[in-house]
């Protein structure tokens, strides 16, 4: 599946920051963004979050858990 770019992900998230602050989006980005993954340079996902937006394609999974409030759909193993 491929990425969007950084304007369609700005234009479908949501306004509001992903985390509260940065020990959530560290713990959170340990789970996901620090494992393989094939979109790990320069994501529009993680592009989107420092610009305080929730991406579209981060699911809520278990909010105000530390490390696991989100499901990244767009997360592709790196091979």
């Amino acid at each position: 599946m491929s990425m969007p770019g950084l304007d369609e992900v700005m234009d479908q998230a949501a306004d509001r920051p992903a985390f509260s602050n940065g020990t959530e989006g560290e713990a959170w980005m340990a789970n996901w963004c620090y494992r393989p993954c094939r979109h790990e340079e320069d994501c529009p996902l993680l592009l989107a979050a420092f610009l305080d937006k929730t991406p579209a394609e981060w699911q809520e999974l278990e909010p105000g858990s530390l490390g696991n409030q989100y499901r990244c759909t767009r997360f592709e193993a790196a091979s």
